[in-house]
């Protein structure tokens, strides 16, 4: 028999795109056996191996948030689209799941189609009660290097922001000013409409 799954495709695909709730996101990040990100869009050419890995680890609470932090601006200011939710079920219901079967496929696309992300469930067991566990990969088309540089140099710039204030005579806490420029990058991104490119999904 194929293993119980009490929860549906939108709901997986809300997990992935938005910050859940903890309830919801401690019963799903239990599900997940481990987590990779690739640095370069799927090539069906290649092997999941050959592929770029920007990062891997074991799923947990804490590496869920932070990834949903990264992402909160571009849902803020609306710069966050859904494309696509796909579920993969077995032809045959007497079938068994192999390890390795992809369950689910997500495409996503956050700050203006700067950066797009297809996300793969791939099953990898199930627990004594029959609860599914998959590998959550997700392969991101658009190198991120250039963002973590970009946010690292904020508090650099932030710092000049400040002594700049202080030589006028006036006074500013610097957490504000990293805020503050943390917030002013992405209007920019917003106001000005800025994409890298436009692709069709079929």
């Amino acid at each position: 028999m194929l293993p119980p799954d009490n929860r549906s495709l939108g709901e997986y695909a809300s997990f992935q795109y938005m910050l859940a709730r903890p309830a919801e996101a401690r019963a799903v990040v239990h599900q997940i056996t481990s987590f990779v990100f690739f640095d370069e869009p799927r090539d069906e050419g290649k092997k999941e191996v050959d592929h770029l890995v920007l990062v891997r680890g074991q799923s947990t609470m804490v590496n869920y948030y932070i990834c949903c932090l990264g992402l909160l601006p571009s849902h803020m200011l609306g710069m966050s689209r859904w494309i696509s939710a796909e579920e993969y079920r077995a032809d045959d219901k007497k079938s068994r799941r192999k390890t390795g079967d992809v369950l689910r496929r997500f495409r996503y696309s956050f700050y203006l189609d700067v950066l797009e992300v297809e996300t793969l469930h791939i099953f990898d067991g199930c627990d004594k009660d029959g609860t599914e566990r998959f590998r959550l990969v997700e392969y991101l088309d658009c190198p991120i290097s250039p963002w973590v540089a970009m946010y690292a140099v904020l508090p650099l710039l932030a710092l000049v922001a400040r002594c700049f204030v202080r030589v006028c005579g006036q006074d500013v806490s610097f957490p504000f000013l990293v805020v503050a420029a943390f917030i002013g990058l992405h209007l920019v991104l917003r106001l000005t409409g800025v994409k890298v490119k436009q692709k069709v999904h079929r």
